[in-house]
């Protein structure tokens, strides 16, 4: 084993234990971390360190009763790692400091958090050892690379009041606030700040987002890439022109709700049929879930939908009757209405 000779390097360890997890059979991620808790910290110094061992890593460990994992990191290692203050850190705020801890994108040192709930980061730094500040400028003084705002829209000129002058001109701000506009958070802030908006949607909160980001303001392209990484970190992101995000709102930030009245019904039709309703609504979910996998191999919709048609066959009946109903039109419409509803409530 090739080893690295370093001047006596601290090497901080740190004991999880794993609440629950969700393990996917063919996804891209391993398993999903529901909920963790900080059960022991140390430090230790050595003078041999393993190449391998080089920034942070994460073994997890199991017994019969309860899932563990143990991760380290150097303190050579720690200003190779994202800094970033988050403030909110409801449902979203918490998941996406959850994906970074847990994706390795940065370490529970670098994430200082602020809410007006104190219980919220009391919660957030039992379970991953992350710094909380009392306040909105303790959050944002420093030399943050990424200050992300997970406020609701009604708070957040508030919030960003109290950060005027406080942000350093390296320093990204990205907002998640549904139908703020860059505009608007430029108008706040100066127009010489760096500015990502972006919209992920509630799957964050299980590490399946689908996140849409635009730059605005001085923010470049490595703004965007480090943007990008952040999201990556609680599923997938892609980048559009700030003239799309209400589309995108509308599309994939409601969309989930779309998908669980369609999988509702479904389950009421297996119901319907005389299965059991644990059974119809096992079976719905994991053939949304599998359908879903199925696309993302890239072939097209259409394509997919023949595999499944068989001449005469079932599918072919049961798509015949949701041609007649017109549920094609009805889901363009949906979308398009909660588009037309983020543009008003944008104005």
């Amino acid at each position: 084993m090739r080893k690295l000779r370093f001047n006596f390097v601290s090497v901080e360890i740190r004991v999880y234990k794993l609440d629950y997890c969700h393990y996917a059979k063919d996804d891209v991620k391993d398993f999903t971390v529901i909920k963790t808790r900080l059960v022991w910290t140390g430090q230790l110094g050595v003078e041999y360190l393993p190449a391998w061992l080089l920034g942070q890593v994460c073994i997890r460990i199991h017994d019969k009763i309860n899932r563990y994992y143990l991760s380290w990191d150097c303190d050579d290692m720690k200003n190779d790692k994202l800094t970033i203050s988050v403030i909110g850190v409801g449902n979203m705020g918490s998941a996406i400091v959850k994906g970074l801890v847990r994706s390795s994108v940065t370490i529970p040192e670098n994430i200082r958090i602020f809410d007006p709930d104190a219980s919220k980061m009391a919660t957030l730094q039992s379970e991953l050892g992350v710094v909380i500040s009392d306040s909105i400028k303790a959050a944002v003084g420093g030399p943050e690379r990424v200050i992300l705002i997970a406020v609701k829209p009604q708070i957040i000129n508030g919030v960003l009041d109290s950060m005027a002058g406080l942000v350093q001109s390296n320093t990204v701000v990205i907002s998640i606030a549904a139908g703020i506009s860059t505009t608007q958070l430029l108008e706040r802030l100066g127009n010489d700040k760096r500015v990502i908006r972006a919209m992920p949607n509630a799957a964050a909160m299980i590490g399946h987002s689908a996140t849409a980001i635009c730059k605005a303001g001085m923010a470049d392209d490595k703004d965007v890439e480090v943007a990008t990484g952040l999201f990556n970190a609680v599923g997938s992101t892609v980048y559009v022109d700030e003239k799309n995000i209400n589309a995108v709102t509308a599309l994939s930030g409601s969309g989930p709700g779309y998908l669980f009245v369609i999988m509702e019904a479904m389950t009421d039709a297996g119901v319907l049929m005389g299965l059991p309703r644990d059974v119809a609504r096992e079976l719905t979910v994991h053939t949304v879930y599998g359908s879903a996998c199925m696309a993302q191999q890239g072939k097209s919709f259409s394509d997919l939908k023949d595999m499944i048609t068989s001449p005469g066959g079932t599918t072919i009946h049961g798509l015949k009757v949701m041609e007649r109903a017109g549920v094609r039109g009805v889901l363009m419409e949906t979308v398009a209405a909660a588009a037309y509803r983020a543009d008003e409530l944008s104005k």
